[in-house]
């Protein structure tokens, strides 16, 4: 910056627009010289206020800077804190009774000599080993970010979508229970009748 200051000094003193031989300038008046001389030291003053005004302005800079920085940092750390997760939530009652309802579920399900009905036992369970799923991701840090009481949200509303899985198994499943109980009926009447009226199968 001197250098810089220096060269402005000499350039300012060359462009005055005063015209001179060498001659002509060591036979002027000292009163010129120490008007020139003012004028100098009124630049050097200038040079030295825009040299402040720069200085001011990079510090503000580096300030505004150290700012952002800072502020990213804290949503960072929040962010990251929010990927972990609250042990306490792992312990959550709906958890445990999301696990258990897949296991009655698995008990509900019936085979069946009708493909349709085996196929929807079949989507049932699939979509119960989603929702586990989905419940594991929940539970485990990385993988969202969310708050505490998102995840809780999330865990309920896994909770429920088990709850009706289970209501629509539990009614599947009598419902084949009952058909095959009818198909076993009329097979035992047609095997009755037949026997009475001495037909051979």
């Amino acid at each position: 910056m001197k250098k810089l200051t220096t060269n402005l000094v000499f350039l300012l003193f060359f462009l005055s627009g005063t015209k001179m031989t060498a001659q002509g300038f060591f036979n002027q008046k000292g009163a010129w010289i120490k008007n020139q001389l003012k004028q100098i030291a009124l630049w050097g003053v200038y040079i030295k206020d825009i040299e402040k005004g720069y200085e001011i302005a990079r510090q503000g800079l580096n300030t505004i800077g150290d700012i952002k920085n800072g502020d990213f940092h804290l949503h960072l750390d929040h962010f990251d804190a929010m990927m972990e997760v609250n042990p306490g939530i792992k312990g959550y009652s709906r958890v445990v009774e999301i696990l258990l309802l897949q296991s009655d579920i698995k008990k509900l399900v019936v085979k069946s000599d009708e493909g349709y009905i085996n196929s929807v036992f079949t989507h049932l369970m699939d979509g119960c080993n989603a929702d586990v799923g989905q419940l594991d991701m929940f539970l485990s840090p990385g993988n969202y970010s969310m708050t505490d009481d998102e995840r809780i949200r999330s865990i309920d509303n896994l909770y429920l979508d088990m709850k009706d899985r289970y209501s629509f198994a539990w009614s599947l499943s009598n419902d084949v229970k009952i058909l095959s109980l009818q198909h076993l009926k009329e097979k035992n009447e047609v095997k009755t009748s037949r026997l009475l009226n001495n037909v051979k199968p």
